[in-house]
């Protein structure tokens, strides 16, 4: 699956950049790095899984499942 085949494959998401023990810096060296090397499919389908096993995990949670349908009902009520 190539980056163009992904829903939102122009989308990047970071969040708390902070938490690593090297700070922020380590994520701005790799976006850096990601700006001139290309993303390898089979890495890109390896990150793929394993968000689909993440999210299928987290639905045994009734306040993940919660979480999931206040995002898409903003999402829809955005789109109209």
């Amino acid at each position: 699956m190539s980056a163009a085949a992904l829903p939102y494959s122009g989308f990047l998401w970071l969040s708390d950049l902070t938490s690593s023990p090297r700070g922020g810096k380590a994520h701005y060296a790799e976006i850096e790095r990601l700006k001139e090397e290309p993303v390898e499919d089979w890495e890109l389908e390896k990150v793929h899984m394993k968000l689909r096993r993440q999210h299928a995990h987290d639905l045994y949670s009734t306040r993940y499942r919660a979480t999931v349908l206040a995002h898409y009902c903003g999402l829809l009520r955005n789109q109209t």
